[in-house]
């Protein structure tokens, strides 16, 4: 079976929209999937092959970055610890010789606690996520390594309707995302505001998707 997707990205800083397109081949067990977007503008051409990956859903992941010339491996594996659900990543990229490991343990169907060591950098992060109801998500987290501190928080309404907001403390940008689902059909639109600057406006982006099957 073969499915694709369309995403067209509008900048309204640049004034310049953008667009990308994936084909995958999913057999139920390995998935292929092609990825290529317009490095430029929608209008002007530049499209060009961005990477080719190789999946197999909660095993392993290759995908080989064609303008960087990098390849990348993910490898996951998931047991059960003191009966809770636990699933451990493992993931290197060649080029920039980047390794890192993850965790993700489920205390219940509520609450999870994730973490990512980062080899090169140092880093150490770990996040918590809480679910209420399943329709509000509460995520902050914590980097040792940069000592600074991240929260999410997002609601879903009308459905799969997502609306979140965000905050960097490293960074003091605050972000909001609205996303509106309909069928095979998804709209974005993204503002993120510096809280370090003065007198600064919003960067807002907007961004269309459509899912169909072949």
């Amino acid at each position: 079976m073969a499915s694709a997707s369309i995403t067209t990205r509008y900048d309204a800083a640049e004034n310049k929209t953008y667009a990308a397109g994936t084909l995958a081949f999913d057999n139920s067990d390995l998935n292929l999937t092609a990825a290529v977007a317009d490095t430029s503008t929608l209008l002007s051409g530049g499209v060009s092959l961005q990477s080719i990956a190789l999946e197999k859903p909660n095993s392993f992941s290759i995908n080989y970055n064609v303008p960087e010339r990098d390849v990348r491996f993910q490898f996951i594996k998931s047991c059960n610890v003191l009966k809770k659900p636990v699933q451990l990543r493992y993931l290197h990229a060649r080029a920039p010789n980047y390794t890192s490991i993850g965790s993700k343990f489920e205390l219940d169907s509520a609450n999870t606690v994730s973490s990512k060591y980062d080899f090169g950098a140092g880093d150490s992060k770990i996040k918590y996520s809480y679910s209420h109801k399943g329709l509000t998500m509460v995520e902050p987290g914590y980097n040792f390594g940069t000592k600074a501190w991240k929260l999410a928080v997002s609601h879903k309404f009308n459905g799969d309707d997502v609306v979140k907001a965000s905050y960097k403390s490293d960074q003091k940008v605050l972000g909001v995302d609205i996303v509106k689902n309909s069928g095979d059909q998804s709209f974005k639109v993204s503002a993120s505001l510096n809280l370090a600057e003065k007198l600064t406006f919003p960067t807002v982006h907007a961004q269309s998707t459509w899912n169909f099957n072949i």
